[in-house]
């Protein structure tokens, strides 16, 4: 499953090299991306909202002719996109662990919902799957 949220948000990386690239179109069309896969309130989707090229910086004005502020600004969209793909397949390996739980509980997990989220989630699981669930993770098994 999380391969597929990782091909979505590397089609958005792919997005950034179009010559005609519209930073304002890309960020909306990514924020509603990212609002879907993650928590509403996960900070990475307003770094993604606050991207902006800046020709009035100072840092413009300092720095060498090659700087570019909108090349500064894909760069800064890629990492945080990056980021969140390291983290999905992270959590795709650890939700391996936890294939006895249901279909719910996991996409609360692999949204990397907050504390509250999960346990509420968790709260809905039978007591034996969150007993197997719990034994495989700690024993480092694959799969329950």
């Amino acid at each position: 499953m999380s391969q597929s949220k990782i091909e979505l948000i590397k089609k958005r990386i792919e997005t950034l090299e179009e010559s005609d690239f519209d930073l304002d179109a890309w960020k909306y069309g990514t924020v509603a991306v990212l609002e879907q896969l993650l928590s509403l309130s996960d900070r990475r989707i307003r770094s993604i909202e606050d991207l902006k090229v800046d020709y009035d910086s100072w840092a413009l004005r300092d720095a060498t002719a090659s700087y570019n502020p909108l090349i500064s600004a894909k760069r800064k969209a890629k990492s945080v996109l990056d980021t969140i793909c390291d983290e999905l397949a992270l959590s795709e390996e650890k939700t391996t662990n936890i294939q006895g739980l249901g279909e719910e509980t996991v996409k609360v997990v692999n949204r990397n919902a907050n504390k509250e989220e999960i346990r509420k989630a968790l709260q809905k699981e039978k007591k034996e799957t969150l007993i197997d669930a719990l034994a495989s993770i700690l024993s480092k098994t694959d799969s329950i």
